[in-house]
């Protein structure tokens, strides 16, 4: 087999290519060193781009898994942003923080989330994170879940034990940022879990703003359709679906 010439270890790893990453290593490449433009270390580099073999040499060869990038990634981060799985199981298995949180205070579950990735979320979660952790604005998971309309990750995350009326530091429950998305199946899953549909279609932020007000204000016209038929039923039936 011909020896690639790859212009530094980061590369190799990308490729893919463990016997490269090897021979470099050993001929005096830094296992932690960092690329110039993000940081990133070749188990970043693996954890991104999904080289689990390669992933699996840097962590038997006491690669650093609490480095962090010009973000505040760790490669944990990386593997939640992408959706690599069995990356994450690995970095998991070997030290690597489940609740690190990076320069935003997002932890890999929040950033798991975010991108909509419910098996890798499920493994932050299996491996004992706090489903209900706050970022720098007191988002927790479910706050990005029903922002981002991920609905998979959402009713895992209640699943879990998510408190779906946390409010984030605006007075914003899931169901408010659910409302200024237009995410309707997201909107109408928290309905439906809430204590009370009057308590989801009352409650107020800081602002005072229900989720109808801010359906209104950005033009969200499936909330809004929603929110008029469920209070023509005979305000608020609680069997909602």
């Amino acid at each position: 087999k011909k020896m690639q010439n790859y212009a530094s270890v980061h590369e190799a790893v990308r490729a893919g290519d463990v016997e490269q990453l090897a021979a470099m290593i050993q001929s005096g490449a830094g296992i932690n060193e960092v690329d110039l433009v993000h940081n990133f270390t070749p188990l970043h580099c693996a954890a991104h781009s999904g080289s689990l073999e390669c992933l699996h040499w840097l962590l038997w060869h006491g690669a650093d898994v609490t480095q962090v990038t010009v973000r505040g990634w760790t490669a944990a981060h990386l593997a939640a942003i992408r959706g690599q799985d069995a990356c994450m199981q690995a970095l998991l298995q070997n030290g690597a923080e489940a609740e690190a949180p990076d320069e935003r205070g997002c932890t890999p579950a929040h950033l798991a989330t975010a991108h909509g990735h419910s098996y890798t979320l499920q493994t932050i979660l299996r491996s004992g994170a706090n489903v209900n952790v706050s970022d720098m604005n007191d988002w927790k998971p479910v706050h990005y879940a029903a922002f981002h309309g991920r609905l998979g990750c959402l009713q895992l995350l209640v699943r879990w034990g998510a408190h779906i009326d946390d409010v984030d530091n605006n007075g914003n429950l899931p169901a408010h940022l659910a409302a200024v998305e237009g995410h309707l199946h997201c909107f109408k899953f928290l309905v439906s879990k809430m204590a009370s549909v009057a308590h989801a279609l009352e409650a107020r932020n800081d602002q005072g703003e229900t989720p109808r007000d801010l359906a209104e204000r950005f033009y969200k016209d499936n909330i809004l359709q929603y929110i008029d038929s469920v209070e023509k039923e005979g305000k608020y039936p609680e069997t909602q679906d």
